[in-house]
């Protein structure tokens, strides 16, 4: 191939030795890719010297190339040599470190060595804040991947201050009543109630509510947001048995709003009416599922792109609600090895799963109970064909940390 010649072609120049690399990782081909890479760097050096800002820029080029071959021990390295030579040409503060160390942490996390991608990302986050201020809006991205590794490392309290340091982040910035914060009250919220800490979740929406009816109680649009992101606070606590009632009140309310509209959408009323179908079924309501979906289904036929909408929809594998997988057997020892399980079944016209058959069990029957229990306590999306809600199958598989014995 031209890319393993390159190399040895007298005037090959460092942009024919990248484009050709580029194209190798385009079609999957890492490994040769990273054959060109001594190449890249020898051409490199000579086109522009050593240090240079296009040898640093090179090496983080080689390490997304690394990335794709799944050498993590390789993509460290290079980002490691990519911080080198941007401080030494531009400072030690340099916002060119910024990405890098971004890029660092991801990799830490990948490999799950959270400790260390935290650090990386605290990097990035104090040149960020000395560069820009520590009210700037680039923080906000940080926040959340220094979130996920301390979720990883099973500190869940240090994971929620970031949550709320982000919070309290776009307050400042944008003032406690502006639409900016009603965000990221709405995201937090979700954060909570993702972490199962309804409660806590409810207290923010509740603050959400005063904004919007202090200062945007005639806006319709913030009202149905609301409306809906409430019914999906009780569906998704609906999951984990803290569901306290079983009437869509607010989805009928959003309904509502959508008809007095003046120019009322029919993929808006199409969402609310399968979020509706969803909390049918997840709150038992077997008489009321087929009218929501099938009503949904038909509003889509005059909506652009609206087949493949349905086909997201109505085709996907789509979780209602979740009574996650727990056993004994499961630990957050970052130590512990790890397992995998992979289950098919059935989805009945209501949502529910049967008919169960393990297709992997690694180690052997460690937690296939467990598995099988999960599912029979989950809802699932029912399936609809030619806008019929019909029976189907679904698999499922799950990564674990097992204690060993």
């Amino acid at each position: 191939m031209l890319a393993l010649a390159i190399g040895r072609v007298e005037g090959a120049t460092w942009l024919e030795a990248r484009t050709t690399m580029e194209q190798l990782a385009s079609v999957g081909e890492f490994s040769a890719a990273v054959k060109l890479e001594q190449t890249l760097i020898d051409l490199v050096v000579e086109e522009f010297g050593d240090p240079s800002f296009e040898l640093a820029e090179s090496y983080m080029f080689m390490a997304s190339v690394h990335a794709g071959n799944r050498d993590d021990f390789a993509v460290e390295a290079k980002i490691l040599d990519a911080l080198e030579l941007y401080a030494l040409v531009d400072g030690a503060v340099s916002t060119r470190l910024i990405e890098p160390y971004i890029a660092l942490g991801d990799n830490y996390h990948r490999a799950r060595e959270y400790d260390l991608a935290l650090g990386a990302y605290d990097e990035a986050r104090s040149l960020s804040r000395r560069a820009f201020g520590l009210l700037n809006r680039g923080q906000l991205a940080l926040l959340d991947k220094m979130s996920e590794s301390a979720l990883g490392r099973g500190r869940f309290d240090e994971a929620d201050d970031l949550q709320h340091e982000a919070l309290i982040l776009v307050e400042r910035m944008h003032g406690e009543n502006s639409l900016e914060a009603l965000d990221a009250h709405y995201r937090y919220t979700e954060w909570l109630g993702r972490h199962l800490l309804y409660r806590s979740a409810d207290l923010h929406f509740y603050e959400i509510n005063r904004i919007i009816r202090r200062h945007f109680d005639d806006d319709p649009w913030l009202r149905l947001r609301l409306l809906r992101v409430d019914a999906g606070n009780f569906l998704d606590a609906a999951g984990y048995g803290t569901g306290h009632r079983s009437e869509p009140d607010e989805l009928e309310q959003a309904l509502n709003i959508v008809a007095e509209l003046d120019d009322p959408e029919p993929l808006l009323r199409a969402e609310i009416l399968l979020e509706l179908g969803d909390w049918n079924v997840a709150f038992a309501r077997p008489w009321e599922i087929e009218d929501a979906y099938v009503e949904a289904w038909e509003l889509l036929s005059s909506v652009e792109d609206g087949e493949e909408i349905r086909q997201q929809w109505f085709s996907d594998l789509t979780i209602i609600t979740s009574a996650g997988l727990y056993s004994r057997n499961i630990t957050t020892d970052p130590r512990a090895p790890w397992g995998r399980l992979e289950i098919e079944f059935t989805i009945d016209t209501d949502g529910r799963a049967d008919e169960f058959v393990i297709l992997k069990s690694e180690p052997l029957g460690l937690l296939d109970d467990a598995g099988v229990r999960q599912l029979k306590e989950s809802r699932f999306r029912p399936r609809m064909a030619n806008g019929l809600v019909v029976e189907s199958t679904g698999k499922i598989g799950w990564d674990y940390q097992y204690v060993a014995r």
